[in-house]
């Protein structure tokens, strides 16, 4: 394998990033073996196992040397076990080293790169962006220190300044890694090894154990993890002054503490919602997602945002800007962006936090040169992306799942909506409850009344006007709709009574006139400030239970008292929390914050699991027969709305 062969094999990589990483590779294979070949060790080497490369690949390399890597493999001799370590130390050390000091560091430990394997590496890395959620104290990130944490890290800074010692290149220093390892063993890892003992997690009593031990932030674990990597990676850069037997010790009993943590850390991360502990944009942005995920339409493959085509570690900062610029017309503020590319699924939203925001949360390298560029941009994108899906209009760019897209409208949104119509009863007041949204569109919200056939032959004021072709009463109950069912209904508008013709044209009754004081000239004048006009008091009629219609001179009954509208529930931003959130937390949600009035008829989420046999089927028909209306008639009428709309929010929900 010459230098020539590299450039050649470089060609065949389709990316500037690819084909550096090939000829970097090359270059440094080249130099393993020649150094290899000059001692007599080709020959010996074994070929690398095809289980799999050795635990030595850390996330901030991996790419990098894996694409290198296939192409050697597909295209030159395979390499060997020990060409593939001295390869990943070349690379995990920024090649500080020469080839030939490698060689010898490896060599001297007969070859076995897995007695000095550590996660510690990816510990650190999956613990550098847990933050404590803002606003909100939880147990797990403590803001000061408490048992039984409060002594190791008393004893935590005198192993540091120890550790600063032998790590500088400058000050002369007689200590070395074993009298740094002799002193952590004496003052810190016999209290360290009382915090990692986190129990068996999979049972009951290790996850009590878990939870009263396992915090992180500075006064958890954060710096014990980071006094664990800074000792390793001193280790491995003195190995070649060390003896085989002590370096594979010293990793050993670094590593008896790394293999709590790293599990503890990995069932956390399991364990815990990541809009809990991710950085605050993207928190927001996670959370707005999983919460408000059924307000949004899910988008097809040709929808794709743009941005799913960059990559953390290939594109700067100006490439991921165009590209969200192009879906969303604005990165940097929630205004300017546009409702349609609101879509969720694998080529929406979703997509773009696990194929972008993931992997720069948890793999890219801290010390790449966009990193903390893009930190800043997507975290403030994610944040102003997050504010406009919780302001989201649905008439504004939603479309239901599966339908196509269809022409845009003036406004600008992406998918028409039904359009804006004047409905009027014979009153003049709007039979249909109309809203704005927020590009200028409007959308039946609920229909109130029905006419009767005679509105046919009503006059002018009679008729209804509507602008599109559509059906009055068309409803269309889908997804896009969710939140109509369970919305208090307005008051429904009073009927007329229904006379006939004929009775519409019978002569009024005679009225007996009763006594009554004729107005007087001065009074009249000095109230109107005009002459008098001399007429004769008209009489009162007396009540026959029939009036005359203004117009039409229909006999309607007395108006009753006006009824008083029902009065808005105080539950309503109650139940549309709920309905925000999962599924699987309404029913325990709707028990703890709408508790039945009558005692014997309430009951909690634990009594509803007991007599259900722990089946949500069940539980959920146990929660329906207590808050269905038919089952609270005898309850006040304010009660009945709140069961009428809990109702109806769990309909849609069938277990």
């Amino acid at each position: 394998m010459s230098p020539s062969a590299g450039v050649r094999f470089a060609s065949l990589a389709t990316t500037p990033f690819e084909r550096a990483a090939v000829l970097l590779t090359f270059h440094v294979v080249i130099a393993i073996r020649t150094t290899l070949t000059n001692r007599g060790l080709s020959d010996a080497v074994p070929q690398r196992p095809s289980t799999g490369h050795p635990p030595l690949v850390f996330a901030s390399f991996q790419l990098c040397l894996s694409t290198a890597v296939l192409f050697l493999d597909t295209y030159t001799t395979p390499l060997s076990e020990l060409e593939y370590t001295l390869l990943t130390h070349a690379y995990r050390g920024k090649v500080f080293l020469s080839i030939s000091s490698v060689t010898d560091k490896y060599y001297a430990l007969n070859c076995d790169p897995y007695d000095v394997a550590s996660s510690i590496a990816d510990v650190a890395r999956l613990c550098l962006n847990i933050t404590k959620p803002e606003g909100d104290d939880v147990p797990w990130f403590p803001a000061s220190p408490s048992n039984p944490y409060t002594q190791p890290l008393n004893a935590l800074p005198n192993v540091l300044r120890q550790l600063e010692r032998v790590e500088s290149p400058t000050e002369s220093s007689s200590w070395t890694p074993r009298h740094l390892i002799d002193l952590a063993q004496d003052q810190l890892f016999p209290l360290l090894a009382l915090v990692v003992d986190f129990g068996d997690i999979t049972t009951d009593d290790g996850e009590d154990q878990f939870h009263a031990n396992f915090r992180l932030g500075p006064a958890g674990l954060s710096p014990f993890i980071d006094l664990l990597h800074r000792l390793y990676l001193l280790v491995i850069n003195w190995t070649p002054r060390l003896p085989h037997v002590e370096v594979v010790g010293f990793v050993s009993i670094i590593n008896s503490f790394v293999a709590p943590i790293y599990n503890a850390v990995l069932h956390f991360r399991d364990t815990t919602p990541r809009y809990r502990y991710d950085p605050p944009g993207f928190a927001a942005l996670r959370e707005t997602t999983q919460k408000l995920h059924h307000r949004f339409g899910e988008a097809d493959p040709e929808d794709e945002l743009a941005v799913l085509g960059c990559h953390v570690m290939h594109d700067n900062v100006e490439a991921f800007v165009t590209a969200l610029e192009a879906d969303f017309v604005s990165a940097t503020s929630a205004d300017a962006m546009k409702p349609s590319a609101l879509l969720v699924g694998p080529y929406g939203i979703d997509g773009f936090l696990d194929k972008i925001i993931n992997p720069l949360l948890d793999t890219m390298p801290a010390h790449h040169p966009s990193y903390r560029p893009l930190m800043s941009l997507l975290g403030h994108f994610s944040g102003e992306l997050s504010r406009k899906m919780t302001n989201f209009n649905k008439a504004s760019g939603k479309r239901k799942f599966g339908a196509a897209p269809e022409d845009s409208d003036q406004a600008g949104g992406r998918y028409k909506t039904r359009s804006k119509s004047s409905h009027y009863t014979r009153s003049g007041e709007p039979l249909f409850f109309l809203s704005d949204s927020e590009e200028g569109e409007s959308s039946v919200t609920q229909s109130s009344d029905s006419e009767s056939s005679e509105s046919k032959t009503d006059t002018n004021d009679d008729a209804m006007e509507i602008d599109d072709d559509s059906s009055v009463y068309e409803f269309d109950p889908t997804d896009s709709d969710r939140e109509q069912f369970y919305k208090p209904e307005p008051f429904p508008a009073r009927t007329k009574f229904p006379y006939s013709e004929a009775h519409t044209q019978r002569e009024q009754p005679f009225d007996i006139p009763r006594a009554s004081t004729p107005p007087t000239a001065s009074s009249s004048s000095s109230s109107s400030g005009a002459q008098p006009s001399p007429s004769r008091p008209q009489p009162k009629p007396a009540y026959r239970g029939f009036s005359s219609h203004a117009s039409n001179s229909v006999p309607t009954p007395p108006p009753p008292p006006p009824p008083s509208p029902p009065a808005e529930p105080a539950s309503n931003s109650a139940l549309e929390s709920i309905w925000e959130l999962t599924s699987a937390r309404w029913m325990p949600e709707i028990l703890s914050r709408f508790p039945h009035p009558v005692a014997e008829r309430r009951r909690t989420w634990t009594e509803i699991l007991d007599a259900a046999g722990g089946h949500r089927r069940r539980c959920w028909l146990k929660i329906s027969m207590i808050y269905h209306p038919d089952k609270n008639t005898d309850m006040p009428q304010e009660w009945q709305d709140i069961c009428d709309a809990i109702t109806k929010g769990l309909n849609i929900y069938v277990v």
